[in-house]
């Protein structure tokens, strides 16, 4: 967040909503770590992606963002429906 800030307030791009969203995706990840059940991990670790997500379309690189948000989503879905499967 520290090193961010910089750059989100030299362009005046909603520094505030920047941070919230920081904070929510922090928030989800020490929830998600501090679960003892692979369920509720696998759930709030799925959960934390949409913050990133937003992070990224947001606050990205202006050309690769739109591309790195599909990526993201690839990604995830190719990796989180084996690892629910072998949870389940």
């Amino acid at each position: 967040m520290i090193a961010s800030q910089n750059r989100v307030k030299q362009t005046r791009n909603q520094e505030t909503r920047f941070g919230y969203f920081l904070i929510i995706l922090t928030t989800i990840l020490i929830i998600a770590f501090s679960l003892r059940r692979a369920i509720h991990f696998y759930f709030f670790f799925e959960a934390s992606l949409i913050p990133t997500l937003i992070l990224i379309l947001g606050w990205g690189y202006q050309p690769e963002r739109l591309q790195a948000g599909i990526y993201i989503m690839i990604y995830t879905v190719a990796a989180s429906l084996p690892l629910l499967l072998v949870i389940v």
